[in-house]
């Protein structure tokens, strides 16, 4: 909260100077109750554009911009207002996700408005580009980054007598565990292990014991530091018309986790460890288990990817090269 209030009062007072470049929320909320996608893609690239000394901040209706972009906004307020700025020579830009644009709800249809008036759309995987070319020209993806945060802190694996197994997301998503469910009880019976659960509130699963620890967006990099192993099953069925990035596995391997997972086809050429059956699931995780030296390496190497492909200023450097071109003409 202390971060959060800096911020938002840090993004008050650029009311007194010049912007070039505002961010549209349909809800500004605190930046710790944020949805993870918007504080992502709003938040943390208002705080990487400043430290490239571009003038940026929350728009403010009675400010002039050379360019606006609307985050994952959806409401009649947002169309109105794409349109309005679009007539007056602002360059529009839609960062936008809908899970089925033809599907006929007020969202969807507010959305597809607000494509009219955008320069540029933006999203971030190739099913929701796929999705937005079908109503738009120019469509591209910016995918999400990792907090700075993330990368000043590294596990560091040790030989020990418990192993956590760690699970962090939505508790909603937190019974896709259970995909695995007898690899969990067998390696419960075979090694001292602590199956962990960082989650907004319990998941209350019953198939196996677990550890739950509340999810806090100021202590996150450290609270990941408690797990030896990430594990990150989903079912696969549907898979490739389901939305998926790799920014769920993403930030533990920021940290120096390995990860275990399912093949969802964002994790394909990654470091992740792809597991497509319960054997499978089984080697991978007793190697790891079994191996602090392999924990370690795996960590490194997954540690080094996202900071090289996924660091903030990796992604701001995008955003940067688009609004300059759109500028540009």
């Amino acid at each position: 909260m202390k971060f959060l209030d800096k911020f938002l009062l840090r993004d008050l007072l650029k009311s007194f100077r010049t912007c070039e470049i505002g961010f549209v929320l349909d809800d500004i909320q605190s930046y710790n109750k944020a949805l993870a996608s918007v504080r992502m893609r709003c938040y943390d690239m208002i705080l990487a554009l400043e430290q490239e000394e571009i003038h940026v901040e929350l728009y403010k209706p009675l400010k002039k911009y050379k360019v606006v972009i609307f985050t994952k906004t959806k409401s009649d307020r947002a169309v109105i207002l794409a349109k309005k700025l679009k007539e007056q020579g602002t360059i529009v830009i839609a960062d936008m996700f809908c899970e089925n644009l033809s599907c006929g709800s007020k969202e969807s249809i507010n959305i597809l408005q607000l494509l009219k008036y955008a320069d540029y759309v933006i999203t971030f995987s190739k099913q929701q580009m796929k999705q937005f070319s079908e109503h738009h020209s120019h469509v591209g993806i910016i995918e999400e980054g990792v907090n700075d945060a993330f990368f000043k802190v590294k596990k560091k694996h040790e030989d020990k007598d418990k192993l956590v197994l760690l699970y962090c997301g939505y508790s909603r998503n937190a019974k896709d565990t259970l995909v695995i469910k007898d690899v969990m009880k067998e390696l419960l019976s075979k090694y001292s292990l602590e199956i962990l659960y960082i989650c907004e509130k319990d998941p209350e699963l019953k198939e196996f014991p677990y550890c739950y620890k509340k999810y806090n967006q100021n202590k996150i990099p450290q609270m990941l530091l408690e797990g030896d192993i990430m594990i990150a099953p989903r079912p696969m069925k549907g898979i490739e018309g389901l939305q998926h990035t790799l920014s769920k596995v993403a930030h533990p391997m920021a940290v120096g986790l390995p990860v275990v997972a399912n093949p969802v086809p964002s994790y394909v050429n990654t470091p992740v460890i792809l597991c497509t059956n319960d054997e499978e699931w089984m080697s991978s995780l007793c190697k790891l288990i079994q191996n602090k030296e392999e924990r370690e390496k795996i960590g490194d190497i997954s540690r080094k990817y996202v900071k090289d492909n996924y660091s903030q200023k990796r992604i701001c450097q995008q955003y940067i090269e688009l609004i300059q071109g759109l500028m540009r003409g």
